[in-house]
């Protein structure tokens, strides 16, 4: 059965239970269109027909005699057997060992009668190769001479021209050898397989007098490099050792498919971790390999297998005989540097893993040493590359930074990285040379070296490894040089990123030198006139400084060294603002470091300098983080003192990081310790408050002394200046206060004239146009009215009413800005002050008749005052003017050209949110009937959409509609137009809680929220022109439904199909390039929200 595959048929799947395999193999393979199926399953069908017990046995018992019958005949049908042979191959499988033990020598003379057959097919010999290995797995324990037969006819097909059968062969030949393991038949199925070998050998060396066999010997050796590939690993070590012997005369040949098949199986060996093999021979052909890549006699494919060969058969020696290895690391690390400078990408890859694992696995502590101790005791330090295997290796490895390699040098970096890492603090007696070179491409330009950033992780290795003390010993910052651009500046990054486990003494005695004299030469470029080169030298000193933070990162001699330390960081505390931050910052990782237990410690994650990392915190045991924070803790009492006269004395900048810096201190001090500071602090706090208030209060006798003794020549500095400019307008207000407030509280009626002239000037301006002067005025007149009716400020509630009288005598002038001016004063000091409603209540009379003079100025102060009146007074006050307010509204509404019939709808609908519906109609005429019933209508619908909200939602409104503080805002009380008359836009008046002497938001922000108000009326325009005829004569009413209309159409617009070409492609419109066509029109009638005043 030539095309089945080998998982076909004898590998059939078969459940413990499934005792049925005639019916397991039909329902797989009777649907088959293949001929060699048809045929099984007419063997099946045969059997079927015997009715036979469905039993393994009987399966076995007929397909063994039917073979045995057709073997016997001289040209027995090759189809059959194929079938007969692939049944009997999977009931092998659910027959017990037991049974096929005891019929082994008929079933082994049965399969080699039909093995040997000369009509053999390649179906017969592969369901045959399977049955002979079962049985010679089952019979692993029988002595040899019992199995030696039918092993060598499994080897006798090793070799065989067909692929699958070959490759049948190998796979069985390498399921019996894992059977023989532990076993006595191990050994000369081994010697077998290498007599085989040698044979095979002989004859493709020409040895056979028979020229004409040379070819296929070849041929047949690499059959049999193909079968130990499968198997070598598994055979005995003595005749491993003669194999492998035999490969280190194959590799000489250089042929690269005895070459591959090598690699192959030598890869495979070591790859297994149980296998044992002769570490001296398997280091020779490894050298070998490694020989040949560094003569350049292996392909781009070779060269990577052998690079990761390499690497791992070096594991696998120094595992097995780790001296040898040892001796041979620079002879493979040269391949491996071969490797790398060849131009193929996947075998350099492969190099520069191996290198960092041979780097991690090979080079141990003992062989570091060994190279130390020679080096010491040699007098020449440049002759450190000779002698010892690791002076060897380090020499292969820096080699890699020449510019030969420069096409890798990202690659090269990685490497020596692993070096520094695995050298440690010996770095230095090796590295040297590599250190230099790293520091000399800094100065490479960047167009021929894009390898920047991996340098400076190359170099941060270096630093982690050697410390800063010796690595800045190597390479020096050179800050002393005379020009500025000798220096190494660009180290202080990597100064600042890798420094970890450093010791404090050394910041101490070596960089705070260099601070001292780094501003030795500052000054003298300052006393130079050389100004720019002295602040260039000032921020070296920062540079400096800035280091103290990663030399404080697990510091290795915090107990010994902080104390000398101390005396120099609180003097920077006291004298250097703008070093505090990297102070604060320092003394807080020394704290918190010191303060974690060492498990916790244990549990960080490990960065980039992760051993480093290790090797720090190995140092951190319970004792040394007790005595590091009892040296801390001694220096606390002087550091909380020293940082809490700075933060006294700090700007908000410094301020966190002194307070956190102080909180951390405070936890690792002595509670009587923080006890005291405590106190200390607050004695401080206490006289300092004294005096500001004793200043304070001296501050305001001074000012009342000097206004009293100075009164008459201010008052007639005030009248000569009447005028001003506006942005001084302003100043003049709070001049004004001053004076009012001190003549009212002399108590002298002959002043009572100045007080009210002065007034009147503080009532005019708040119609300013000015905002800043506007807003001013509402201010002064407020804190006026606190001054008349605080009782802290010596006021009482009579005092505020008489104040109220005089600005609400303002209403009786002469001209309509008085008046207006007038109204908004009272309505301002009613919103403020609760108790001045009822006495405002009283003005109401008087406001109809000024509601009946038909001016515009007029008209608009009085509403807004009526609206201060509605939202602030009680619904009994109200009621009694409810007719007058209700008439005098509807007869606005009834003029045709006044500009306030959505002000005078706001009002109503505020009386009917604050008198009830029932109360308006009563007093309302019939024929305005309609216009109440658009009141309820709107009223209605809003309520139905508030309550068809979530709970949720509606609860948010609620929140952000009650819980708010409420502010003046004279633009929404006295505005000429109702764009900002919202729905419950009159919260802000109800019940609200007043900010007094604050100022409004940024006009910016009011113009925000005046557009967002305008765009939630324009959307609600519509369902209100259904309830009420649109008003032509209300220009912003016309104006916002002009602008809705225009919205609603660019909408339909965009709505429209698609815009199809004549070549039926969509057209896409750019929506920017649209608006640049069609511009949007301007509002030519357009007023600042921020603005009081109305403009005609």
């Amino acid at each position: 059965m030539e095309d089945i595959e080998m998982d076909d048929a004898y590998t059939l799947p078969l459940s413990e239970d499934d005792n049925d395999i005639c019916i397991s193999i039909l329902a797989r393979f009777s649907n088959s269109t293949r001929d060699d199926h048809h045929h099984l399953c007419a063997a099946i069908s045969e059997l079927k027909d015997k009715n036979l017990p469905s039993t393994p046995v009987a399966y076995l018992g007929f397909t063994c005699s039917s073979l045995d019958g057709l073997s016997s005949q001289p040209e027995p049908s090759a189809h059959v057997i194929d079938a007969l042979l692939t049944i009997l191959s999977i009931v092998f499988q659910k027959v017990s060992a037991a049974i096929l033990m005891n019929k082994s020598e008929f079933l082994s003379e049965l399969l080699v009668r039909v093995l040997r057959s000369s009509s053999l097919t390649v179906g017969v010999a592969v369901s045959g190769l399977t049955c002979i290995s079962h049985l010679l797995i089952i019979r692993g324990r029988v002595n040899w001479s019992d199995v030696s037969s039918l092993y060598g006819l499994l080897l006798s097909f090793i070799t065989d021209s067909r692929p699958k059968v070959r490759r049948q062969s190998h796979l069985c030949l390498r399921d019996v050898l894992q059977s023989f393991q532990g076993t006595p038949l191990l050994a000369p199925a081994s010697e077998a397989v290498t007599n085989l070998f040698e044979r095979f050998l002989l004859l493709a060396g020409g040895s056979n007098a028979d020229a004409g066999e040379g070819p296929k010997g070849a041929q047949e050796v690499l059959y049999v490099l193909d079968a130990l590939k499968e198997c070598l690993f598994l055979m005995s070590i003595n005749y491993k050792t003669a194999i492998l012997k035999y490969y280190k005369t194959l590799l000489e040949l250089h042929q690269p498919l005895v070459t591959k098949r090598i690699t192959d199986s030598l890869n495979i060996l070591c790859l297994n971790p149980t296998t044992d093999v002769s570490p001296e021979v398997l280091l020779d052909l490894l050298c070998s390999l490694a020989l040949s890549v560094s003569t350049n006699k292996t392909s781009a494919d070779g060269m990577t297998f052998t690079a990761r060969l390499l690497g791992t058969g070096m594991a696998k020696v120094y595992s097995l005989n780790r001296q040898i290895c040892v001796v041979k690391l620079p002879t493979v690390f040269n391949a491996l540097r071969d490797v790398l400078a060849s131009k193929h990408e996947e075998a350099i890859h492969a190099g520069t893993d191996k290198f960092k694992s041979l780097i991690h696995v090979c080079i141990d502590e003992s062989l570091i040493k060994q190279g130390v101790d020679q080096i010491v005791m040699n007098a020449n330090m440049d002759t450190r590359k000779s002698g010892r295997t690791i002076i060897e290796v380090c020499a292969s490895i820096e080699s890699l930074l020449r510019y030969d390699y420069n096409g890798v040098w990202d690659l090269a970096f990685h490497i020596v990285s692993a070096m520094f890492d695995k050298l440690g603090v010996y770095s230095s007696y090796f590295m040297r040379g590599a250190l230099k070179s790293l520091a000399d491409m800094e100065n490479l330009p960047d167009e021929d070296f894009p390898f920047r950033k991996q340098l400076h992780e190359c170099l941060g290795s270096a630093l982690v490894a050697m410390g800063p003390e010796t690595f800045l010993g190597l390479i020096p910052l050179n800050l002393e040089a005379e020009n500025l651009s000798q220096a190494n500046v660009w180290l202080f990054p990597i100064l600042t990123q890798y420094t970890i486990g450093a010791r404090l003494s050394f910041f101490t005695e070596s960089i705070l030198g260099m601070v001292r004299t780094i501003k030795e030469k500052s000054r003298k470029l300052e006393s130079q006139g050389r100004t720019f080169s002295s602040r260039s030298t000032d921020a070296l000193v920062h540079a400096l400084w800035s280091l103290l933070p990663s030399f404080c990162n697990y510091a290795s001699d915090t107990a010994e060294s902080f104390k000398d330390l101390e005396q120099a960081l609180c003097s920077a505390l006291e004298n250097e603002p703008e070093i505090r931050g990297i102070i604060c910052s320092s003394l807080q990782i020394l704290v918190q470091q010191n303060k974690k237990t060492v498990e916790e410690v244990n549990d960080l994650d490990d960065s980039e300098v992760g051993s480093a990392r290790h090797r720090a915190l190995a140092n951190y045991t319970p004792q040394v983080t007790a005595d590091n924070l009892s040296v801390l803790k001694s220096s606390a009492c002087k550091l909380l003192d020293v940082l809490s006269d700075v933060f006294s004395n700090s700007t908000k900048d410094d301020a966190g990081c002194l307070q956190s810096t102080i909180g951390e201190f405070a936890s690792i001090s002595d509670k009587e310790a923080v006890s005291w500071f405590f106190r200390n602090t607050m004695g401080k706090l206490l006289e300092v408050t004294v005096e500001v208030t004793k200043a304070k209060d001296s501050r305001d006798s001074n000012c009342k002394r000097f206004l009293s003794s100075k009164l008459d020549e201010l008052l007639d500095l005030i009248e000569v200046l009447p005028s001003c400019h506006f942005s001084a307008k302003q100043h003049r207000l709070d001049c004004l206060y001053l004076l009012v407030v001190h003549l009212s509280k002399s108590g002298t009626e002959q002043r009572l004239h100045v007080i009210l002239s002065f007034l009147a000037e503080i009532i005019l301006a708040l119609t300013e146009a000015h905002n800043k002067t506007r807003n001013r005025a509402y201010d002064i007149l407020v804190q006026i009215g606190h001054a008349y009716g605080d009782e802290e400020k010596g006021g009482k509630r009579e005092d505020l009413c008489k104040f109220f009288c005089m600005v609400a005598g303002g209403l009786a002038g002469k001209t309509p800005h008085m008046i207006s001016a007038a109204m908004k004063g009272s309505a301002r000091l009613a919103y403020e002050f609760s108790d001045l409603v009822s006495t405002a209540t009283n003005l109401l009379p008087f406001t109809f008749l000024l509601l009946q003079r038909r001016n515009k100025e007029i008209i608009k102060a009085t509403l807004g005052f009526w609206k201060v009146l509605v939202a602030k007074s009680q619904t009994e006050g109200l009621q009694l003017h409810l007719e007058r307010m209700v008439e005098s509204l509807l007869k606005l509404q009834d003029a045709t050209k006044t500009h306030f019939k959505a002000k005078v709808k706001f009002l109503l609908e505020m009386l009917v949110r604050k008198c009830g519906l029932d109360a308006v109609k009563a007093v309302m005429p019939e024929k305005h009937m309609k216009l109440l019933t658009n009141i309820r209508k709107i009223k209605e619908r809003k309520e139905w959409k508030l309550g068809s909200k979530s709970e949720e939602a509606r609860s948010q409104v609620s929140k952000a509609t009650t819980s708010r503080l409420s502010r003046w805002n004279h633009t929404k009380i006295f505005s000429d137009f109702d764009h900002e008359e919202t729905e419950d836009s009159d919260t802000d008046y109800m019940d609200a809680k007043t900010v007094s002497g604050k100022r409004r938001k940024a006009s910016l922000q009011l113009k925000s929220k005046a557009s967002s108000l305008r765009r939630r009326t324009n959307k609600n325009l519509l369902d209100q022109l259904e309830d009420e005829p649109l008003d032509l004569l209300d220009r912003q009413r016309t104006r916002s439904a002009l602008l809705s209309s225009e919205n609603l159409k660019r909408k339909m617009e965009s709505d429209d199909e698609p815009e199809i070409d004549d070549d039926g492609r969509l057209i896409i419109c750019d929506e920017a390039e649209s608006y640049k066509k069609k511009p949007s029109k301007p509002h030519s009638d357009a007023r600042s929200e921020a603005g009081g005043s109305y403009l005609p």
